[in-house]
């Protein structure tokens, strides 16, 4: 760790140059109010930042999470590019108890455990040191830190201020501030950093203000103040807020005033186009009722009696309600999901609220996924940023088809709920949302305990023991009529006792029964045997079936105590033949005990997989096409016959269970164990969405990144894996590949490595 040297405000705005980064999320760092006002109580410290192209939050169960511009490692984690989702900032022992966060232009700062953070860009001492995050020592206890451009302050818990960042080689290393302006005054509670001037908040209601005044920002005409000469405005605050050209303050009779330049339409009906300011405070929104105030580059945002208000001229977004330009605030509508704001704060050109719950919305400028929604584009109306799964969630499968994803999601208590994303042009995503694509998790159904996803399409089984289907459904894949994009198969109107478990094909779907283990198909699983609209039982009738895999066109399952068998096109389902298909089971193999699982390829893929332990030794079987060395590294035939695979030196496969072996058309997935745990292999085709940018043909390659999977799932262009990224951490979702419709649940068009998944 390194110890920092710190120094005054004075030594940190005397050195001020107007860097790329013109604003300020001061709006969050805003004092709460003073004692004797009655309509007020004072503000804890914020947990909510937005920094000049990034932002970040504390949830509920106290984790700190960011997104956003990564290019200086604001966001805690320097291996991550620019991120349209929230990642954990540091995931594993600094994960939760983060009590207030605050950022700057490029670097970020936060208070854990009483002990004072910082991370990010270093290029002027402001984040303390190399090492993320660094250890701050300010010789005192930290309550409230406060992130600047290229600065950063500090409020202790004896109301001291200490400031350290922007630094001349002549600096004093250490100092703390005890008085501002031509007269005492102390018991400082906040402080607003702007790009070239700083504002202090007393607990009795006084700003003081110095610097550079170029554009009348300090209250007065002066051409620059130094902190022992600072201007100390008149009346009494509840919070300041300072950028570059201007500062606004909320004051005890719930007025905004401000003073300074309104060349970004900060002083509302005031604007004009001069860069000269005014230092006669400005009253904003007559008869507006205010609580906070934050302000970004070209706007301002607020929280007044009637909710969240924006003003401002800002054609990106900014203005929160699909305008480009107010010049009095107007309201701003946060999601239905969301209760009313209590912290607000603005970065360049975008804004993000908070409520009490913990719950984020963000909306405006949105290049570097500053706005947290998952997609790289402007944001023109709030949209929520999906922190974590409840502390009581668990996701426990996961499934993918062509270009959609979806995930089981089971509470402590009580039914499951499916959450899916990606392409919704089949209704294969959810039929409530009638969008074609679908970019961060929406509910698809509840009462859920079991999925699979097709190429189009999703089933699950009910707690009532039917198979729910939702999607595309021309070649009856979901059971019906073909044009219903939902159908549930009731298990006692098809004569059968209930359904345990469902595997979904490109075309097809089939499930087998809890007590009888009987299969049952619909769709074009049963090559010339009609049209498959209704459950078809296979096979005789007294067969034991205890599992299924169905791929595109044929399927494979285990029969009985130690039979594999296979139907449709032979190759395909690991038989020796490559002519006809077969339209029953043919038996493929014989004479294997002990736990199995299996995995058939989707969307024109032709090779299946068996992952079966036999007397404690796990075998990998893979058969079928091998044109792109989805099987192994052999010879790229069209018909090959199952054969072991290989694991890498110093990794065993398995062993078996749910998901541990995924294919796709090109390419193969497994969970193999090392002395350190689980770690993902993937081989085939690799135009890198397999998790990594080079790799030997049909040799099982380590998945970039560190999370342990416990299951996997792949479609044809993109692959998603349930896992922890540390032995102390939750499991969640991972995906990466193309991300073309959606289906990666990560902002940008295609992730070669590993992106989390958020869900509401």
């Amino acid at each position: 760790m390194t110890r920092i040297a710190l120094t005054s405000l004075l030594l940190l705005t005397a050195c001020f140059s107007k860097p790329a980064f013109h604003d300020r999320d001061a709006g969050a760092d805003g004092d709460g109010t003073l004692d004797g006002d009655p309509g007020s109580t004072p503000s804890a410290p914020p947990k909510i930042a937005a920094g000049q192209h990034h932002a970040c939050a504390i949830d509920a169960a106290t984790k700190l999470w960011c997104w956003g511009d990564n290019a200086r490692g604001q966001l805690g984690s320097t291996a991550l590019p620019a991120t349209g989702q929230p990642v954990l900032a540091f995931p594993g022992a600094l994960e939760a108890n983060w009590s207030t966060v605050s950022a700057g232009a490029q670097h970020t700062c936060g208070i854990r455990n009483d002990t004072l953070y910082c991370w990010g860009s270093n290029d002027n001492d402001q984040s303390g040191g190399t090492t993320p995050p660094n250890v701050i020592n300010l010789g005192a206890v930290a309550t409230r830190v406060i992130a600047g451009a290229r600065g950063t302050c500090a409020v202790d818990a004896a109301k001291h201020i200490a400031c350290w960042g922007q630094l001349p080689p002549s600096a004093t290393p250490l100092q703390t501030i005890t008085q501002i302006g031509p007269t005492q005054l102390d018991d400082w509670r906040n402080v607003s950093l702007g790009t070239t001037h700083a504002c202090a908040l007393t607990s009795a209601g006084k700003v003081a203000c110095w610097g550079k005044n170029d554009n009348r920002q300090l209250g007065d005409t002066a051409a620059e103040r130094s902190f022992d000469r600072a201007t100390v405005l008149a009346g009494t605050f509840l919070e300041i807020a300072a950028n570059e050209l201007a500062t606004c303050g909320v004051t005890t009779k719930h007025e905004l005033s401000c003073v300074g330049s309104n060349n970004g339409g900060l002083l509302a009906d005031q604007y004009d186009s001069m860069l000269t300011g005014t230092a006669t405070p400005v009253t904003v929104g007559s008869g507006i009722t205010w609580s906070r105030i934050a302000l970004g580059y070209d706007h301002a945002c607020g929280i007044t009696s009637t909710g969240v208000v924006c003003y401002g001229h800002s054609d990106l977004g900014a203005m929160g309600n699909g305008f480009d330009a107010h010049e009095a605030p107007a309201a701003v509508t946060l999601p239905s999901a969301m209760g009313p704001a209590t912290e607000i704060v603005s970065g360049q050109s975008f804004s993000c609220a908070r409520d009490l719950a913990g719950k984020v919305a963000c909306w405006g400028m949105n290049q570097y996924g500053e706005t947290g929604s998952g997609a790289i584009a402007t944001t023109k109306t709030p949209v929520r940023v999906d922190l974590a799964l409840g502390t009581t969630e668990e996701v426990i499968a996961i499934s993918v088809g062509e270009g959609h994803s979806c995930a089981l999601i089971s509470p402590a208590s009580g039914a499951g709920t499916v959450k899916c994303w990606g392409d919704n042009r089949r209704k294969q995503v959810t039929n409530a949302t009638a969008v074609a694509f679908v970019e961060t998790p929406v509910v698809a159904q509840t009462g859920i305990k079991s999925i699979s996803s097709g190429e189009h399409h999703t089933c699950g089984i009910t707690e009532t023991g039917d198979v729910t289907c939702w999607g595309r459904n021309l070649e009856h894949q979901l059971s019906g009529a073909a044009n219903n994009p939902v159908v549930t198969v009731d298990h006692s109107v098809t004569g059968t006792d209930t359904f345990a478990s469902v595997s979904a094909g490109s075309t097809s779907t089939c499930a087998t029964t809890a007590a009888e283990q009987d299969l049952y198909c619909w769709g074009t699983v049963l090559p010339g045997s009609g049209t498959g609209v209704t459950p078809t039982m296979m096979g005789s009738g007294t067969q034991e079936w205890n599992g299924v895999a169905i791929g595109s066109g044929f399927g494979i399952s285990k029969l009985g105590a130690n039979q594999l068998v296979g139907w449709g096109p032979g190759c395909s389902s690991n038989d020796t033949a490559a002519s006809a298909p077969y339209s029953a089971p043919a038996l493929i193999a014989t004479g294997f005990t002990g736990t199995f699982v299996l995995a058939a390829a989707q969307s024109q893929g032709a090779h299946a997989c068996a992952m079966i332990d036999e007397a404690g030794t796990v075998h990998l079987r893979c058969g079928g096409d091998n044109h792109g060395h989805q099987i192994d590294n052999g010879l790229q035939n069209s018909c090959n016959r199952a054969r072991d695979i290989g694991a890498p030196a110093g990794v065993t496969w398995g062993p078996p269970d749910v998901q541990r072996v995924a294919a796709a058309n090109l390419h193969t997935c497994a969970v193999g164990t090392v002395t350190t745990g689980r770690r993902l292999y993937c081989w085939g085709y690799d135009p890198g969405f397999l998790g990594f940018s080079a790799g030997t043909p049909g040799v099982p390659t380590l998945v970039s990144g560190t999370v342990r999977p416990s299951r996997v799932a792949t479609g044809p262009y993109h692959v998603c894996m349930i896992g922890m990224p540390t032995d102390d951490v939750k499991e969640g979702v991972f995906c990466w590949g193309r991300n073309k419709t959606g289906e990666v649940g990560n902002g940008s068009r295609f992730h070669d490595t590993p992106v989390p998944v958020m869900f509401p």
